[in-house]
């Protein structure tokens, strides 16, 4: 049986250089300190971090021992890992989407893999959309768009958030 897979994920039908927001960490970030904090990330259960970037995340989660694995489409490619997986983290990526209907499949197709609960966070410290300096793509959300979108794109759900720009959206 042949899987069909998304063409958003092949980062060559991108529009603009989305691996370049990948940024350096030396420690958590801030979403995911707040996931961990909150008990919606633990080491009883697996993380697909989805667009993980460069991996800081899973390197520091690993340290917490969190069982973690991370897919992104520039930076870690393993079609593999996309698997129904207990919690997804999908950090700052929905922002750096050009399309509209490119962010509602994403945040949809994250969904699609959660069995307990996913974790989403967006840029709401802007304005506007557009392209950056570095030729990046950024979407600013304000707190009620960022509501509107996750309920736009995956309906009435159980979502808690937890601070502006992070939702933890639960299946049970």
């Amino acid at each position: 049986m042949t899987i069909e897979y998304p063409i958003w994920l092949d980062y060559k039908t991108w529009s603009t250089s989305r691996w370049k927001c990948a940024l350096g960490r030396r420690g958590l970030s801030m979403p995911m300190k707040v996931a961990v904090k909150y008990g919606v990330v633990e080491p009883s259960s697996l993380l697909l971090d989805f667009g993980c970037g460069r991996g800081e995340d899973l390197e520091h989660l690993q340290k917490l021992d969190i069982s973690c694995v991370g897919f992104d489409p520039y930076w870690k490619y393993d079609l593999a890992l996309l698997q129904p997986t207990d919690c997804i983290s999908c950090i700052y990526v929905i922002n750096t989407i050009e399309s509209a209907i490119e962010r509602t499949e994403v945040l949809q197709y994250c969904w699609e893999l959660t069995r307990r609960s996913l974790v989403v966070a967006i840029r709401t410290d802007g304005k506007g959309e557009g392209l950056t300096r570095v030729g990046t793509y950024q979407k600013y959300y304000s707190q009620a768009e960022f509501r509107s979108f996750i309920a736009q794109s995956i309906g009435v759900v159980r979502v808690e958030f937890p601070k502006s720009g992070i939702a933890f959206i639960h299946k049970k």
